[in-house]
């Protein structure tokens, strides 16, 4: 389905212009509240500090990596029933979906029949089937938050280990070269 006339067309770029800004501002917020109880799972210390563990960073990694696959797998399950997909259509979708892909190839909520005619629980399908890809599109967001938190801590730590290693080199330089000057004045 996409706009025909001129008029749907130019509402469309509008929507998109405003829509989807409001919408990352929406994932984002989304985002950051879910790192709150995942913060609390790591005693209130943020997640990848440069002083963070090994353990302390494999546990995000475990914990981002289940809560994907809880995203993606038990939907697909879901979709696999009420759909009558086979389950690899299912996660394909729900990949296809949750990564904004979306060819529009596979759509849940899709009852062939007047919406007059839908049933309450049709209707109360379609606004889970929104809530769950607003929580996976925040989820998508978070796990980029997070590796661009990991990148940025990967970064400052060498950063701080180069500078540390210059510094140690400046101290070698100085104190070789105050000991040359040492040598060539007592002769």
């Amino acid at each position: 389905m996409s706009p025909k006339t001129w008029n749907g067309q130019l509402f469309c770029i509008f929507y998109a212009v405003i829509g989807i800004p409001m919408f990352a501002t929406v994932l984002v917020g989304t985002g950051e509240r879910l790192q709150i109880p995942i913060k609390k799972v790591h005693k209130g210390r943020p997640w990848l500090k440069n002083n963070a563990s090994r353990d302390e960073k494999l546990k995000s990694i475990v914990l981002l990596s289940v809560g994907t696959c809880l995203l993606v797998f038990i939907p697909s399950l879901v979709f696999d029933v009420t759909q009558n997909w086979s389950y690899l259509e299912s996660v394909y979708y729900t990949v296809i979906t949750l990564t904004t892909v979306g060819f529009g190839d596979l759509v849940p909520g899709y009852f062939e029949k007047p919406a007059e005619t839908q049933t309450k629980k049709e209707n109360v399908y379609r606004v889970i089937l929104g809530l769950w890809i607003l929580l996976g599109l925040s989820w998508g967001a978070l796990i980029l938050s997070e590796i661009g938190s990991l990148l940025q801590s990967e970064i400052t730590s060498a950063a701080n280990q180069t500078q540390q290693k210059l510094s140690d080199l400046e101290h070698i330089v100085r104190k070789k070269a105050k000991e040359t000057r040492d040598k060539i004045v007592r002769k």
